[in-house]
């Protein structure tokens, strides 16, 4: 298989024959964790359409997760010193930027958190094997992601870079080790690679390059969480300034990419044959990283996010443009509207139609104050009378409700995987379909700094 696909996580509910229908998966993630019995049958009755690239996790996200909560309050506190100092930790300051005692604080931090990140064992190959996937999760050090996610750049961490390094090296080695012992077989193994900003994927893609390991997972969950802000950033020329503050994950997402594309180049004018994007599912910024990796003739990404959407009251949608809108929003604009109703063609949203009641939704909301109708105000729970007439629209959807958003959320995000794998088949067409997308991004009051980072990310390309 070759261009881009996005790979569903196995849950019984990607596994339904709706979902299929509806969705049309091309290949799944399996978390072994979470793959119960069902699950595992279910994934050995899929259809070979459905089933074309079957990758199994290797177990650390749990133990990724855990740790950073564990340590959120030290972060917290870590943060509020440095924000005293003044530090733009999104920006990557250099370690003299920091006074002596923030350095001290920060590196205890970290040798804290090393610590903590070495027990983290993940599950063995065998169990991985038991799924007869076409690649695996391969080794793994969660250590940078872990600091990255606490706050910890390696731009301020003592010899910061050179640890990142020796991380990578340590992975790469037992990476072409177990290539030795012969347990993969036919099977890809894909180490999973350390880096956080240009300098570290820059050092990571030449390592790899080096050690001729083809087959790579590049993690984006820590980088999409961030929620952080700057006003420059450092990348293949050095530090840029902007002029305005900007989301620091669509900047951080494309420099990790085109770094390891960077380093790759350095040693290597042949591209890596496969790069799994761990974590990513924002359609702009996937387009945005899946242009850096034009020349590599398998890109897979896979992401929870379509779930925890769904659930959270965000649905997507490819109108005019891939974005995420929040079901109040959707729910007040179409009642303002004389017969605005969620009109989506998917199947999932088809088969909820039944169930919704806009005549009577829009009776409703023109009884409303105007203070009522605004989105933050309406009250769309599953038990209030706007809610029980729109359930597709409501803030705690029912079982069949969430099914069905979680259905949509995959469809939509599939329509932007069919437009990036049509695309890429074209020289140069995944830049230009990425610069049509940012181009026609709504420009608005809250969208204007996501709009402005989208903006300088293309100027990485």
């Amino acid at each position: 298989m070759q261009g881009v696909r996005f790979l569903v996580n196995a849950r019984l509910a990607t596994l339904r024959a709706d979902f299929l229908v509806g969705s049309r998966p091309q290949g799944y993630l399996v978390p072994p964790d979470y793959a119960s019995k069902s699950v595992r049958e279910q994934l050995g009755l899929l259809p070979a359409k459905h089933r074309r690239y079957l990758l199994v996790d290797n177990g650390r996200f749990d133990d990724l997760a855990r740790l950073r909560n564990e340590a959120q309050e030290q972060a917290r506190d870590v943060a509020a010193r440095l924000k005293a100092l003044q530090v733009s930790t999104g920006e990557s300051p250099t370690r003299k930027a920091l006074s002596v005692e923030a350095r001290r604080v920060v590196d205890q931090f970290a040798a804290q958190i090393e610590g903590a990140a070495h027990a983290s064992t993940g599950i063995g190959l065998a169990a991985q094997l038991e799924f007869k996937p076409h690649g695996v999760v391969g080794e793994e050090d969660i250590l940078a992601a872990l600091w990255y996610s606490l706050g910890l750049e390696p731009s301020f961490l003592l010899r910061g870079y050179a640890r990142l390094v020796a991380l990578n090296r340590r992975v790469a080695t037992r990476t072409l080790q177990r290539r030795a012992d012969g347990e993969l077989g036919a099977v890809d193994d894909l180490p999973v690679v350390a880096a956080v900003d240009y300098r570290s994927a820059f050092d990571a893609g030449a390592l790899y390059a080096q050690k001729r390991i083809t087959h790579l997972c590049l993690p984006f969950g820590a980088l999409m969480a961030d929620d952080r802000c700057a006003h420059a950033y450092v990348g293949p020329k050095g530090l840029v300034d902007m002029d305005s503050s900007v989301p620091v994950r669509v900047l951080r997402a494309t420099l990790v990419a085109r770094g390891l594309m960077d380093g790759w180049r350095s040693v290597h004018r042949t591209p890596p044959a496969h790069v799994h994007l761990l974590g990513l599912g924002q359609p702009l910024i996937l387009a945005l990283v899946a242009s850096v990796f034009e020349r590599v003739p398998l890109l897979t990404c896979d992401a929870t996010s379509p779930f925890k959407d769904a659930a959270q009251g965000t649905l997507y949608t490819s109108v005019p443009v891939f974005r995420r809108l929040d079901v109040g929003a959707v729910a007040a604009k179409l009642l303002a509207q004389p017969a605005g109703q969620w009109d989506c063609p998917c199947a999932h949203c088809a088969g909820q139609l039944h169930r919704q009641d806009w005549a009577a939704a829009h009776g409703l909301f023109a009884s409303m104050s105007p203070a009522q109708r605004q989105p933050a105000k309406l009250k769309l729970g599953r038990q209030d009378p706007l809610g029980r007439l729109l359930p597709m629209l409501t803030v705690n959807p029912d079982p069949e409700a969430l099914a069905a958003r979680i259905g949509h959320n995959h469809a939509t995000l599939q329509t932007c995987i069919d437009a990036l794998h049509r695309a890429k088949q074209r020289e140069g067409g995944l830049a230009r379909i990425t610069r049509k997308w940012v181009a026609a991004y709504p420009v608005g009051t809250q969208a204007n700094a996501f709009q402005r980072a989208l903006d300088a990310a293309l100027a990485l390309l």
